[in-house]
């Protein structure tokens, strides 16, 4: 993914702000909770959010839209957690103006290893893709196919799952909108297939949502994919169901 250098730029000069924000608790706590996985600075969101959208409406939004989704890019390229977060705060901003063409600077984000664990992938999950599979079944097509893409990264396997978990929450079901119905049961379907633990979890919250609208479908799902679901994924698909239909589905 090439970024200009004047985006780089930008970033710099947001990052350099932050350094007087951080908390060692804080950072203590989410480095220790995260198991070390990513570094970080300390600075909690309400903090990063207040500081982020002023700077962005002064400095970067005067410059017009390919520069703003190319600072938003650019913040993914940074070591440090909340900046990665800053760049899902700032394409949660721009999301109501992005087009599906859009979606190929997400993949690459993906593919060079910039969205590399569980925390920042679901922020982005839950305040950008979210909003976008809400908004029109040309982004919620491409971001659901991503499941099935076995060379692509695990994360953006995942987050083609996970993106849809809130829709089906809110009862996205036939015969309202049965093409979106049916791309996040082939999302769960194409997910449930790999046993890294991330894939399978967002197997779980996506069915357990999805049997909000039909617990018929969701138990069913679980008996057929018995054999691949792991533990943890099955228990999640059966949560939200009365606790007689927990456990004769969990022992069947």
């Amino acid at each position: 993914m090439s970024i200009p250098a004047d985006a780089i730029q930008a970033v710099a000069e947001f990052t350099a702000r932050l350094d007087g924000l951080s908390d060692a608790k804080t950072k203590a706590w989410w480095e220790g909770y995260m198991k070390g996985v990513i570094p970080f600075r300390g600075i909690k969101m309400p903090v990063l959010r207040a500081e982020l959208l002023p700077w962005w409406q002064e400095r970067v939004a005067p410059e017009g839209p390919a520069f703003e989704k190319a600072v938003a890019a650019s913040f993914f390229g940074s070591t440090w957690s909340e900046d990665k977060l800053a760049g899902v705060l700032a394409f949660e901003h721009l999301a109501p103006r992005l087009a599906a063409a859009d979606l190929a600077a997400f993949e690459a984000i993906f593919r060079e290893g910039l969205l590399f664990d569980w925390n920042n992938t679901d922020w982005f999950c839950v305040k950008v893709l979210d909003k976008l599979v809400r908004r029109d079944i040309v982004f919620a097509r491409p971001i659901a196919g991503w499941t099935a893409q076995p060379d692509a990264p695990l994360w953006q396997r995942r987050a083609g799952a996970v993106a849809f978990v809130n829709v089906a929450k809110h009862g996205s079901q036939p015969p309202s909108s049965p093409e979106l119905w049916e791309l996040m049961w082939t999302a769960a379907r194409n997910n449930v297939r790999s046993p890294e633990r991330f894939m399978q979890t967002s197997v779980g919250w996506l069915v357990r949502e999805l049997g909000r609208a039909d617990q018929d479908a969701a138990l069913a799902f679980l008996a057929e994919h018995r054999a691949l679901l792991s533990r943890e994924a099955a228990r999640y698909i059966v949560e939200r169901l009365p606790a007689e239909v927990q456990t004769a589905a969990l022992a069947g």
